[in-house]
């Protein structure tokens, strides 16, 4: 039920959003899983309620790849993916033995220790990533041409109605009607067309 409401959430507004939520109220659960260890039905939520959050980070993060990674790419990344949380966890045992023989606070701290580390991974994500090539601040514009072009059949059958990037002057409206891939590569074309026309007259001036 969860992973069906945050996939749709993540398609209106961005798996960024979905999934940096899901971080933050995990770690939240997480730290305070030793608070509320000694009381049985506050600690049986909590879990509970962890385990309802952390189901929405697959679809979140599978929104994302699709917005980042070209077909061809994507079969490797999700293997990653997949293998993520099976490696967290192999590392997580004995880090959390080792945790719990070097510190005096005990068991609890491991919780604390992995909340902290989401966090940090939660801050350098906020900084970092974005929900798709055209909102994100520092990527180049001829990534965003390559992911357009290789992701334009994808985005003729979602009836996707932007075919430029907004911060770029094109030679075509940015909700321009992309019916099919033809006419996303064409509008395409006709930018790269006009932005080489507007250097040559620039040259020239």
């Amino acid at each position: 039920l969860t992973q069906t409401i945050s996939a749709v959430l993540a398609r209106s507004v961005g798996g960024k959003a979905v999934l940096a939520a899901s971080m933050a109220t995990g770690c939240a659960l997480t730290w305070a899983t030793p608070i509320v260890a000694g009381r049985l039905a506050e600690l049986v939520s909590c879990q509970t309620l962890l385990g309802i959050v952390q189901g929405a980070a697959y679809p979140a993060t599978l929104t994302l790849v699709a917005k980042w990674y070209t077909p061809r790419e994507r079969a490797s990344f999700l293997g990653f993916i997949i293998a993520g949380p099976y490696l967290g966890e192999a590392l997580t045992f004995p880090l959390a033995a080792l945790v719990m023989d070097s510190s005096s606070l005990g068991w609890p701290f491991v919780f604390y220790f992995l909340a902290i580390i989401g966090a940090v991974w939660l801050l350098l994500f906020l900084c970092l990533a974005s929900s798709s090539p055209d909102t994100h601040p520092r990527i180049s514009y001829a990534e965003q041409v390559m992911l357009r072009r290789a992701l334009a059949p994808e985005v003729s059958k979602t009836h996707s109605r932007r075919c430029v990037v907004s911060e770029k002057p094109a030679a075509c409206s940015n909700d321009a009607d992309v019916r099919d891939a033809q006419s996303q590569e064409r509008c395409l074309l006709q930018q790269e067309k006009g932005e080489e026309e507007g250097a040559a007259t620039a040259a020239v001036v």
